[in-house]
């Protein structure tokens, strides 16, 4: 069996050449594409679920088809076959709009990031009043350095992702802000009555921030990426 070409566009949807599925998807490359959304009277969406072995999104739910035209066929045409095929459905489809969509890949990775440096600035704040309250503990020295040491290491990583677009919209900016603002005092509570408690709970994000990026990876060769993660 041939490889399945995607039809590679301009941002004017003029197509600009073919190229395997896998390897458009690899490159982040615009090509056209389509998505179905077919609702019941009850203005309720039929979702499917993609298949455990699919390389993107597997065993997600989705929206009711979508799927790319082929060289020389109609985009309308092109979504009534694949919901045919998929779904066994046959039904009047109704364009409603254009866009041009791009992975929010490093959008992820930039709220990811700044969420990830705030249990080291709360940590930070809790040796500080400890030691100002004259706590201060044989190993106080030694984690003043180290989270110290990670929110600079942290602050790297965002400054990266922002290199790469991840900043870009003010609803990203709004959202990590007011997340973080909480994540923030939840972990100068949590560190304050439970230190240990409070190191699981951010090694567990750091954990799922290291999943995020390796399904990146999965699709793309970014070396950068890699060494974020593996740092």
């Amino acid at each position: 069996m041939s490889k399945e070409n995607v039809i590679l566009v301009d941002e004017k949807d003029n197509q600009v050449g073919l190229m395997p599925k896998l390897e458009a998807h690899q490159k982040g490359l615009l090509h056209r594409a389509f998505s179905v959304f077919i609702f019941n009277s009850d203005y309720e969406l039929l979702l499917q679920k993609r298949a455990s072995s699919k390389y993107h999104s597997g065993g997600l739910w989705t929206n009711t088809c979508c799927s790319h035209p082929r060289d020389g066929e109609d985009i309308m045409d092109a979504a009534n076959r694949k919901l045919h095929e998929e779904m066994g459905i046959k039904t009047n489809l109704r364009k409603v709009f254009d866009f041009i969509y791009k992975g929010r890949d490093f959008q992820r990775f930039w709220v990811l990031e700044e969420i990830a440096r705030a249990p080291y600035f709360a940590f930070l704040s809790v040796l500080h009043l400890r030691e100002s309250m004259g706590l201060r503990g044989p190993e106080h020295i030694y984690l003043m350095e180290e989270h110290f040491a990670q929110t600079l290491n942290e602050t790297e990583h965002l400054e990266y992702m922002e290199s790469r677009g991840g900043n870009a919209y003010w609803v990203d900016r709004a959202f990590a802000r007011h997340l973080v603002l909480v994540y923030y005092w939840i972990n100068v509570v949590y560190y304050w009555v439970a230190p240990r408690s409070a190191y699981d709970l951010s090694y567990g994000v750091e954990l799922h921030a290291a999943e995020t990026y390796n399904k990146f990876l999965y699709d793309h060769d970014d070396k950068r990426i890699e060494e974020i993660m593996q740092d």
